[in-house]
């Protein structure tokens, strides 16, 4: 589990936030220019999220996938991956991830 609050694409990334903000903002920076937010991942009833970048090998695998675009690619996904989730018959339970272009 990672805890860097600010994540650097400098290889394959693959990695998950415990309890994590419900804003998590995508930024992304050029040579030479500021960093500049891009887009928010908004979550309700996620308690965690999941970042992943195959990097340039693992992106040659991928059919969906051109070779250079891992470089403008990143999956942020909002989730429950700490602990099991249990729904019991009866009960009911609600979760929404929204992108917000920023």
């Amino acid at each position: 589990f990672e805890t860097r609050e600010v994540v650097n694409f400098a290889g394959e990334v693959d990695s998950k936030y415990l309890r994590t903000l419900d804003e998590l903002v995508i930024a992304q920076q050029q040579a030479g220019q500021p960093e500049k937010a891009v887009l928010a991942v908004c979550k309700q009833g996620f308690p965690d999220a999941v970042v992943w970048n195959p990097d340039r090998e693992k992106a040659r695998s991928m059919n969906d996938m051109a070779e250079e675009e891992f470089a403008k690619f990143v999956c942020v996904e909002a989730g429950i991956v700490d602990e099991n989730a249990e729904l019991t018959p009866g009960n009911q339970w609600s979760g929404v991830m929204t992108l917000k272009a920023l």
